[in-house]
């Protein structure tokens, strides 16, 4: 491997993993085609590979449409993700994925040594990065490395294996859709913003911590923090009706035209106009999705009972008398799983 050969780079997406509805969906592909799609298409840098983490029960029409617009997207893979495999899951941070990322980089052969170095990153379905994102972090990247190599010998037993970086762009954009304000926006590891090199073998992603977190968990792995100022901004983050949260108020000034953004993060300025003049969506108080928080303590309660058949069926031959408590574990998976299904769907009206 040559000091010049690329980090492998893996972007990483959550899309509507747990959402069904269809026009929920529709919407979000929207946003997904008008802001994140072009952002990341448009990269200076094109050497990265692209995972967009999609529910197994995603309906068809909404995943035919978003293969389609994939299919001009030669670093990007969809990743299924099906609550009735899942054994594990963690509070507090998406490392619940980590397993499912990793076998993905190792299964369409993006890497071939499963000990390399590799760069993680994670974009939200409606959010952009500057142009010369992938590039900067890229570059970056390649002069971390190869002191890397020469350094495991300096380090605790215990996080000896890999070394590691964790970057931050601290300049951003906030950008309303409906109104199109915008408004500066500075903070270190910012949820688009955080970009960790490490071995593939040692289990750590971009995801393996909360975005804001990584200012303390770089201290857990000893990881070097890397915050990078810049004089335009590096991310855009954009406030929508859809979103799982709004906290965000944005009081800047409408910006008079869209090419401004186009040119800085690549998103498509003719289809946010489009998406700016459609009607806000109205629902009543019962309608709509449920709390996020909902929707993933059902996915931990549907893990639970997965961990627990697994490990009840392991030892069913030595103790048959466990295949009652099976019955009932597949009984209340089966519940849980037709809940999940409802509140992936049944709650949203188009």
């Amino acid at each position: 491997m040559s000091q010049n050969d690329p980090v492998p780079h893996i972007i990483l997406t959550r899309f509507g993993i747990g959402v069904t509805e269809p026009a929920w969906l529709e919407r979000k592909l929207d946003l997904f085609e008008a802001i994140t799609h072009p952002s990341i298409s448009r990269q200076a840098d094109g050497r990265f590979y692209w995972l967009i983490g999609i529910d197994a029960d995603m309906p068809t029409p909404q995943r035919t449409r978003l293969e389609r617009l994939l299919a001009i997207s030669p670093q990007a893979r969809l990743l299924e993700v099906d609550r009735r495999t899942i054994v594990t899951m963690q509070q507090g941070t998406q490392a619940w994925l980590d397993g499912l990322v990793i076998d993905a980089v190792l299964g369409h052969g993006l890497v071939e040594d499963p000990t390399a170095y590799v760069l993680t990153s994670i974009i939200d379905d409606d959010d952009a990065w500057s142009r010369q994102t992938t590039e900067v972090v890229q570059r970056l990247a390649r002069q971390k490395r190869a002191a890397f190599e020469t350094a495991r010998d300096q380090r605790p037993w215990l996080v000896a294996h890999s070394a590691g970086i964790v970057i931050t762009f601290r300049n951003g954009i906030w950008f309303d859709l409906a109104s199109l304000a915008t408004e500066p926006h500075d903070e270190d590891f910012a949820s688009m913003s955080v970009f960790v090199m490490a071995r593939l073998s040692s289990g750590i992603t971009a995801l393996s911590a909360r975005h804001k977190l990584w200012s303390h968990y770089h201290k857990v792995v000893e990881f070097e923090p890397v915050v990078l100022t810049s004089a335009q901004p590096m991310r855009l983050y954009t406030r929508h009706d859809d979103a799982i949260s709004n906290a965000a108020v944005i009081k800047g000034d409408a910006i008079q035209d869209l090419a401004q953004l186009e040119q800085a993060f690549g998103v498509d300025a003719a289809k946010i106009t489009c998406l700016h003049a459609r009607p806000a969506q109205k629902r009543k108080p019962t309608e709509g999705p449920r709390p996020a928080w909902q929707v993933l303590d059902l996915s931990f309660r549907i893990a639970a009972r997965n961990r627990q058949i697994n490990a009840l069926k392991a030892n069913l031959k030595a103790r048959p008398e466990l295949a009652l408590l099976i019955e009932r574990a597949e009984a209340e998976r089966e519940w849980l799983l037709d809940e999940a299904q409802k509140w992936g769907g049944a709650r949203f009206t188009a």
